[in-house]
């Protein structure tokens, strides 16, 4: 009869531990979207109270319960290790829906670590075993996530299956999982060019994020609607939509939706030629991005801090549960003395255990937090070394880039009445300028007149160029470019711009082939100049998207324009401006890329040639913040060209820093951002 007690009493316990490992892993799932730490204690709780009585029928749920809350806090490692037990657990059981869960979370896992591929293969494979379980409801979930998957690939084929499987599925849809798949479907026609169709899906997922009252889905969505609106070239609509999710997400504080908001404004603005209000909501997406960043800093910042405080309560938790063992005991001695007798005898000897156990892990996680503060300490001294090491190579960069220019001497020197305007964006350059003297040839210079003259003359190349790009990755460019420009002139002898350009094209492009992603190359104006008697009386000249100007006094119509070569008169001016125009084509990759064309022009004495990249024209400023534009580029040069070179020189950087820095009648002052490498060139005949 004793022995029968004894077991009825025991059985009791492990029935009443059931029911409270059951309630603590309820309490976790509770709690964990206001409180994750709080989450993970009560899945410990349940852990430690499952060990304590062998009890192993929980270990999956403990161990999914568990790795949710690595995956949030990107404790990648110890969620690795939990999902795999939790895998393990079900597999041998044969448990399908503890199985399906355990892949969801697994496939989770893998995306964060931004494994997509993984990740993708993993959500297949659950989607099969829920198709094969008629796991619906889990189904629908996993479906509207394989849906995301193709929308980021464009696999629009795949999209609109996945998108049809939901549509059979709507009766197992959970009342959010309407707004997700109006959403995804809103997408697809997005994608697919059906504008107005995407419109209507995605006013009926707002309809469901009003209803359901979901925040930050609402804000998306009307940001949606705006981008299909404004590729539909609905404007005013677009814009309508756009500022509703700006004002929604700045009233509810939803940074990352108001940064889309405020990104889908600026594209709006700026396919409306709306220059000034993009500019100024574009100042504001900068702003908002700060803010994100330094939310993300912060955020690294405590999950380092809940890390070291988790081994904190870790041992919390283990004092704890010592006196919870004290408490249990206490009542069990009150219930019957032979258990009471044998558990006292039990516990003492778990307890010296314990705090063995307890001793030895508390000087371990001791021993972990200083180790993870010197780590701390050691990679803040290693960043600051790196930013200052990156900093000193960007100088030493620039005086590498520096060294690849012609010196100002020897350029002086060849055109005693000229100028050069360099300013790079960053510490190193896109764009560069270039000069090669050729030794005495037997020449066939075209001319304007009808029959070619031959004579016996030096010629002078000179390049502005401007490559993709700016700062590091535009020097890079820049560097290729130079030393293909250097080596078809030095080593292939080819002095005739046309050519010259043709097969510096040839060497960028097998350059860059082995990688079909990069499309890099430069824009160029190149010049021949031809010398005779001591002074250079013609020009020939090839091009790249950018033209060169030359101005020139006397009467317009005195110039026979030809193909490629256009006059512009000045009103009232005994100047005129004759613009050789560039090929619409860059050096580089290119799918309709033909031979470049050659124009050839004879000099006058006193004629003003410019050449120049297109950052000074494209420069935003003034009162308006709009481009300086090619137009008034011109004026600007017509203005100053019958100044000293020098001086014009210093007038163009003049007005481009007021443009930059522009100050209203008030005082008022507006600072614009230089957006590119400037680089302009004057030359006096």
């Amino acid at each position: 009869m004793r022995y029968l007690l004894l077991l009825i009493h025991l059985f009791f316990i492990l029935f009443s531990n059931a029911q409270e490992i059951n309630e603590l892993i309820r309490k976790a799932g509770e709690v964990y979207n206001e409180t994750p730490a709080k989450s993970l204690e009560y899945c410990q709780e349940a852990e430690n109270l499952a060990k304590k009585n062998n009890n192993s029928e929980y270990t999956g749920r403990i161990a999914t319960c568990k790795a949710r809350y690595y995956i949030l806090v990107t404790d990648f490692e110890r969620a690795n290790i939990e999902i795999n037990k939790a895998l393990e657990f079900y597999q041998a059981k044969g448990d399908s829906a503890g199985l399906i869960h355990a892949m969801g979370r697994k496939a989770l896992l893998l995306d964060k670590m931004g494994e997509k591929q993984a990740a993708h293969k993993y959500l297949l494979d659950l989607i099969e075993i829920q198709r094969r379980v008629k796991d619906y409801y889990g189904l629908v979930a996993n479906l509207n996530n394989l849906s995301l998957d193709f929308r980021s690939e464009t696999k629009l084929d795949s999209f609109k299956i996945t998108l049809d499987e939901l549509e059979t599925l709507k009766p197992h849809f959970e009342p959010e999982d309407h707004y997700f798949f109006y959403q995804n479907l809103g997408a697809y026609y997005r994608y697919a060019g059906k504008y107005e169709l995407a419109a209507v899906k995605l006013s009926q997922g707002l309809k469901v994020a009003e209803d359901l009252k979901m925040t930050d889905s609402k804000a998306t969505c009307l940001m949606l609607m705006a981008q299909a609106y404004r590729m539909n070239k609905q404007f005013d609509v677009a814009e309508k939509y756009a500022r509703e999710s700006y004002v929604f997400s700045q009233e509810n504080e939803l940074i990352y939706e108001e940064l889309e908001a405020l990104q889908e404004l600026v594209k709006a603005f700026e396919e409306q030629g709306r220059y000034q209000e993009a500019f100024s909501y574009f100042k504001k997406e900068v702003e908002v991005q700060n803010e994100i960043f330094d939310l993300q800093k912060i955020q690294k910042v405590k999950q380092m801090e809940a890390r070291l405080e988790l081994a904190e309560k870790e041992k919390t938790i283990a004092n704890q549960e010592a006196e919870i063992k004290e408490e249990k005991l206490e009542k069990a001695e009150a219930q019957n003395r032979i258990v009471q007798m044998w558990g006292v005898i039990l516990i003492v000897v778990l307890l010296l255990v314990f705090i063995l156990f307890v001793y030895f892990r508390t000087r371990k996680l001791n021993a972990t937090i200083k180790a993870q503060k010197k780590e701390v300490e050691i990679k803040s001294l290693n960043l600051e070394e790196a930013l200052s090491n990156i900093e000193d190579s960007l100088e030493y960069s620039k005086l590498i880039q520096s060294a690849m220019l012609p010196p100002r001497e020897n350029f002086k020197s060849t055109f005693e009445d000229s100028f050069i305007l360099f300013k790079p964006k960053d510490i190193v350059s896109g764009a560069f300028y270039w000069m090669e003297t050729a030794a005495s040839v037997e020449l066939r210079v075209p001319s304007e007149n009808l029959a070619p003259r031959s004579s016996k003359q030096n010629t002078v190349l000179f390049a502005a160029a401007d490559c993709t790009g700016h700062g590091v990755p535009g020097a890079m460019v820049s560097m290729v470019c130079h030393e293909a420009l250097n080596k078809v002139v030095k080593e292939y002898n080819i002095q005739e711009p046309a050519k010259i350009l043709d097969r510096v094209r040839d060497l960028v492009v097998e350059t860059f082939e082995k990688n079909k992603n990069l499309n890099d190359g430069m824009d160029i104006s190149l010049i021949q100049l031809h010398e005779d008697a001591g002074s250079f009386n013609s020009l020939s000249y090839a091009g790249a998207h950018n033209s060169i100007y030359i101005f020139r006094k006397g009467n317009p119509d005195e110039f026979q324009e030809k193909e490629g070569v256009i006059v512009l008169p000045f009103e009232g001016s005994d100047s005129y401006l004759i613009e050789l125009k560039a090929d619409k084509q860059p050096i580089g990759r290119f799918e309709k890329a033909v031979p470049f064309t050659q124009k050839s022009i004879d000099l006058k004495e006193g004629d003003a040639i410019y050449m120049f990249s297109d950052g000074y024209a494209d420069q935003f400023g003034g009162d308006k913040g709009k481009k300086i534009k090619t137009s008034n580029f011109k004026k600007l040069l017509h203005s100053i060209h019958d100044k000293q070179m020098l001086d014009q020189g210093n007038e163009l950087a003049r007005f481009l820093d007021k443009w930059m820095s522009w100050e209203d009648k008030e005082g008022n002052t507006s600072s614009f951002e230089q957006i590119d490498d400037v680089c302009v060139i004057g030359i006096r005949i």
